[in-house]
C-alpha cells in the first residue's frame, strides 16, 4: 500500500478529479503485486483521524478513504476486525475500488448488503462506512464508478454526525 502521490506525507487529494489524476500519475510508476493488505491503511487512517479530532479544531472534518486494489484482500479478518472495533466510530467513509481481472467475489465481506454494518465475532460496527465496487461492474466508466461509490458518502457522514451528536 502507498499514497497515490508517491509521498507518504501527502496522502490527501481534493475531489474525484484529484483522485483520478493521482491514480493516473501513479499507476504508470507503480508495480502492483501481492499480498493485498488493507489493515495497515486502516491503522494509518485511524491515527490521522484521531489526531484531527484531538486537535481541538471546532469544524467537523470527515475523511473519505479511497483504496484502489488489483487483488483479493489477504488480511480480510484483520481488516474487518479493525473496521468494526476501531474505524467505524470515526468520521470516515471507506471506498474500495477493485481494478483488473481479479475475482473479487472471493471477498464476500465486501459484497454483502451495504446497508448492514459489518460484524467481527459478536460485535457489530457502529455504522456501515464501507462501499465496494469494481471497474468491471461499471464497464470501466469513471462517471458511473464515481456515482456508484460516492452516492452513499453523504448518508454515511450524516449517520456519523447523528451518532456523535447523541453522545454530547
Amino acid at each position: 500500500c502507498f499514497a497515490l502521490s508517491g509521498v507518504p506525507e501527502r496522502y490527501m487529494v481534493q475531489g474525484v478529479d484529484g483522485l483520478i489524476n493521482a491514480y493516473k500519475s501513479s499507476v504508470a510508476n507503480a508495480q502492483l503485486h501481492g499480498p493485498t493488505i488493507f489493515s495497515d491503511v486502516l491503522d494509518t487512517s485511524s491515527t490521522i483521524l484521531s489526531r484531527m479530532m484531538e486537535s481541538g479544531v471546532q469544524r467537523v472534518q470527515y475523511m473519505v478513504l479511497t483504496i484502489i486494489s488489483d487483488g483479493v484482500l489477504s488480511d480480510g479478518e484483520t481488516f474487518i476486525s479493525k473496521l468494526v472495533h476501531t474505524v467505524s466510530p470515526l468520521p470516515i467513509s471507506i471506498v474500495i475500488i477493485g481494478v483488473g481481472n481479479e475475482d473479487f467475489a472471493k471477498m464476500p465481506f465486501f459484497l454483502g448488503d451495504e446497508n448492514v454494518p459489518q460484524r467481527s465475532g459478536n460485535k457489530q460496527a457502529s455504522r456501515n462506512c464501507l462501499t465496494f465496487a469494481t471497474m468491471k461492474s461499471v464497464e470501466n466508466n469513471l462517471g458511473r464508478l464515481a456515482e456508484k461509490v460516492l452516492r452513499r458518502v453523504p448518508e454515511q457522514a450524516t449517520e456519523w454526525l447523528e451518532l456523535n451528536r447523541m453522545k454530547r
